[in-house]
């Protein structure tokens, strides 16, 4: 992502508005379940990513991984436990479970212009 939107633009100021803050957290609630898929298990990180939010990295059983930019911690949290994964660490664990596949790497590169 080249231009990441300010929060208040990207997610409709969810702390000022719960209805809001209530989509944000339904709909990744959802890309998460669809991720997770049966398994239904999972570890999570919340990353820090300056004044846009935190990036929420979940990582499957099975080492597919998918993330999402979410406005704040507490929206990350949330989401986190709704779905009764408590966010963690990156440690040496869940670094070597994850599994990046040919797609990620074209995706991770770039347009390369």
């Amino acid at each position: 992502m080249s231009d990441v939107p300010e929060p208040d633009r990207a997610f409709g100021a969810p702390d000022r508005d719960p209805r809001a803050r209530a989509k944000v957290v339904a709909k990744a609630v959802a890309a998460v379940r669809r991720l997770l898929g049966d398994a239904g298990a999972g570890r999570a990180v919340l990353e820090p990513v300056g004044r846009t939010g935190v990036r929420l990295v979940v990582v499957a059983a099975d080492g597919r991984w998918g993330d999402a930019v979410l406005p704040d911690e507490a929206t990350g949290r949330e989401v986190c436990a709704e779905l009764g994964i408590e966010p963690g660490e990156w440690d040496r664990d869940l670094s070597s479970a994850l599994v990046t596949t040919p797609a990620d790497r074209r995706r991770m590169a770039g347009s390369r212009r």
